[in-house]
């Protein structure tokens, strides 16, 4: 006799609410812009390269502890932005450390 499981797929990268109650997502929320979160939801916090400030590091910190902020990120580098280099480097550097010591996965960028 086969077995089949039902298969759950996780939309892990969006901007807006699972407008279906069978979908799973993992929203990506702005954290510049914080609003109070759902918490029937999933999401995900980083520093974006196109936003990356040093200002917003205590932000994530202190947001990516609650249950719900299951993933870290959008994080990374990139050229085509204005933000310099090194700072880019610095806050991808300094997420990758708290997504090891929160043991959250990363979404890179």
């Amino acid at each position: 006799m086969i077995l089949f499981r039902k298969m759950i797929y996780y939309n892990i990268h969006t901007h807006h609410p699972p407008t279906n109650p069978d979908e799973k997502a993992i929203i990506s929320i702005d954290i510049r812009n914080l609003h109070p979160l759902e918490p029937s939801f999933y999401y995900s916090a980083g520093i974006h390269p196109w936003y990356a400030s040093e200002d917003l590091l205590n932000t994530l910190q202190t947001i990516a502890k609650q249950s719900n902020i299951v993933v870290i990120g959008e994080a990374g580098l990139d050229k085509l932005t204005h933000t310099p280099w090194e700072l880019q480097k610095k806050l991808f550097l300094d997420q990758i450390d708290l997504a090891e010591n929160l043991k959250k996965p990363l979404i890179i960028h």
